[in-house]
This record gives structure tokens, sequence and C-alpha cells, in this order.
């Protein structure tokens, strides 16, 4: 009892308590913090995989107009390497596209 009372066991005491407060303090801070950053990550890797869909079909729409030019390449090149034939044999779209245009159909 004669120990509670002593000012140097008192202050001991006290010390301890107000460490204990700090780390407990401490702690408190380092898991809100950790919460926190936990949910800015889970914000920026949802961001992440937005953009990433995004860009997928960006390039797949890319990808396909690509495809498309390079067809519309090929049939000309087919048509042009073709002297003998009309181009509406070789491409029979070609016939609507230059009847329409010369104001028939």
């Amino acid at each position: 009892m004669v120990a509670f009372f002593d000012p140097q066991a008192q202050e001991a005491r006290d010390h301890e308590r107000s460490v204990t407060q700090f780390y407990a303090f401490s702690l408190q801070d380092s898991r809100a913090a950790n919460t926190r950053l936990e949910a800015e990550i889970k914000q920026l890797r949802d961001g992440d995989k937005s953009l990433a869909n995004q860009l997928k079909i960006e390039n797949d729409r890319l990808k396909e107009k690509i495809n498309d030019s390079i067809s519309e390449v090929v049939v000309t090149y087919v048509i042009l390497m073709q002297p003998t034939l009309p181009p509406t044999v070789i491409c029979p779209a070609l016939h609507l596209h230059t009847t329409l245009d010369e104001g028939g159909i």
C-alpha cells in the first residue's frame, strides 16, 4: 500500500498509463489510415479496370475499322488488276453505286 502512495511509483504508473494511451491512439490512427488507404486503392483499381475496359472497346473498334479498310484496299486492288473486266462484274456493288451516282435506281 505504501508503494501505491509513493510519488516515484505513482509517476511511473502515470508514465506507463500515458505511454499505453499514446500507443492506443497511435494504433487507432494507424488503423484508420489503413482503412482509408485500402478504400483509395480499391477506388484506383476500379478506375483502372474501367479505363482498361474502355481502352479494350476502343481497340476492338479500331481493329474492326482497320480490317474494313484492308478489305476495301483488297477489293480496289483486285478491281485495278483486272483491266479486261468491267468493275461491276468483279464487284456488283459498284454497279449499284455508279447507278445511284448517275441518278439511276
